[in-house]
């Protein structure tokens, strides 16, 4: 692609290239496709024909990122959804979603023969990038307006991501990534709670799995930081929040006040979160943060004392969106600062939110 970037630097001259090439990679497809290699395996996949349809697809998505620089009124997006989501649809998702062959030629001995993890890790580096590359490029071809004539084949990549969210398996950083842009994709095609319900709860339970990988606890992070600012805005007109991400808000205090120093990147992620949440007057949010504000701010091994300067700038500040100051609460603020366990400037600017909330009763 770098070496072809001056060549395809203009939309016709991507759209040449494009026209050359997808026939020809569909027809690379059409030779490692299960139907024609083994039809009697449905949608089981050897691993080299696997390894080649993988090849196939990433080859498409990058032009398809490619054709977003030359983009900007969509005309682009339209052309490719004329010219090839029929040969997609029959091609593509004949056999969606495609899983790897991986029990017929095991030796004897193979100790992972009757392993069902060792299968499954294998299924899941192997298979699960092919099908969620091709979710990828098939949900860019649909758009809101499409939706009635496209429901078949989007119910069917809406499953496919809603069950591997719910599915329990360890997933890497680039899995997730790819999963929570189709299912971004997904929820901006079909915006009404019926359809978005799903998909959120799907993404709540692999963000309630105990030792996520940081990379992907923070991707889950920003999900859902973004679905939270896109509802808010929406819910100005529309007042009917999702039960989920009320849930996933109310649940970050905690979480912060048991994170304490483990992770200080993930604290400041999440007090970025509740601080924007705090100050929209999310009332879940803030409920929480009052429940939870004797650990954050305890004296002794509260978040507050245990974070670096920056992030206890930031929960200060927080202290202004609580919903009521009880006397516990300033005892605890109270000796945060006697006994030095905030800077004199930090400790000066809690007084100043201190006298401005009770010069508001």
């Amino acid at each position: 692609m770098d070496s072809a970037e001056k060549g395809l630097s203009s939309a016709e001259n991507l759209k040449s290239f494009i026209e050359i090439i997808i026939p020809l990679l569909i027809e690379c497809w059409i030779e490692a496709s299960p139907a024609q290699s083994a039809p009697i395996l449905g949608n089981l996949l050897e691993s080299e024909s696997q390894q080649l349809m993988q090849q196939v697809l990433s080859i498409i998505h990058l032009l398809w990122k490619l054709t977003k620089r030359h983009d900007e009124t969509y005309k682009m997006e339209l052309w490719l959804r004329m010219n090839y989501l029929v040969d997609f649809k029959h091609h593509f998702m004949r056999h969606f979603p495609y899983s790897l062959q991986d029990t017929v030629k095991h030796k004897k001995k193979d100790p992972c023969k009757s392993n069902r993890n060792c299968m499954k890790s294998s299924n899941n580096i192997d298979h699960l990038l092919l099908n969620l590359t091709l979710c990828d490029i098939m949900v860019s071809l649909a758009s809101t307006s499409t939706l009635q004539t496209d429901s078949g084949w989007l119910d069917m990549i809406r499953k496919f991501v809603t069950d591997t969210l719910q599915d329990g398996s360890k997933l890497s950083s680039k899995q997730v990534n790819r999963l929570l842009g189709v299912t971004w994709r997904l929820m901006q095609i079909q915006q009404n709670k019926v359809a978005t319900e799903p998909l959120i709860k799907a993404v709540y339970t692999l963000y309630q799995q105990r030792n996520l990988l940081f990379p992907v606890r923070t991707l889950l992070l920003k999900f859902f930081s973004r679905v939270y600012q896109k509802e808010d805005l929406r819910t100005q007109r529309i007042r009917s929040r999702s039960k989920v991400l009320s849930r996933w808000l109310a649940g970050l205090p905690q979480q912060l006040a048991l994170l304490g120093l483990r992770n200080p990147e993930l604290s400041n992620q999440l007090i970025d979160i509740i601080h924007s949440a705090a100050s929209r007057s999310n009332k879940e949010l803030l409920q929480s943060l009052q429940a939870t504000a004797a650990q954050i701010y305890d004296p002794l091994e509260g978040t507050l004392v245990l974070l670096p300067a920056e992030a206890q700038r930031r929960l200060v500040q927080l202290v202004y969106f609580l919903p009521c100051l009880p006397a516990s609460l300033l005892a605890c603020l109270s000796r945060c600062c006697i006994m030095g366990r905030m800077s004199s400037d930090l400790a000066a600017t809690l007084i100043g939110i201190l006298h401005m909330r009770y010069c508001a009763l």
